[in-house]
């Protein structure tokens, strides 16, 4: 048997290509909306993703010894001679955004 589709059911089904938005969470009783942001004067959005994608195990073996090893290699230096040198420059920018 077949059912003719009415105007009203055609309403509510997304037209072909679209993805269709879910409808809008009810907020929490206590919740604060969002504040309105001037998105098409934001250049840059930056995420804090510390411990997200990279853990502090890979920081600490990125900063600490595969830098100060390329260092050593490039300088001809060895790894502890330059991993010094580059807890001075570290320190040099500590607490800064640069």
């Amino acid at each position: 048997m077949k059912m003719k589709a009415t105007s009203e059911s055609n309403a509510r089904r997304p037209q072909a290509g679209t993805i269709p938005h879910p409808p809008s969470p009810t907020p929490h009783p206590g919740a604060r909306s969002a504040p309105h942001l001037p998105w098409s004067e934001i250049d840059t959005v930056l995420l804090d993703m510390d411990g997200t994608l990279l853990d502090l195990h890979f920081d600490t073996h990125f900063w600490l010894h595969h830098v100060p090893e390329q260092i050593a290699r490039r300088d001809g230096t060895d790894p502890e001679t330059a991993l010094e040198w580059l807890r001075g420059e570290y320190r040099k920018v500590a607490g800064r955004l640069e």
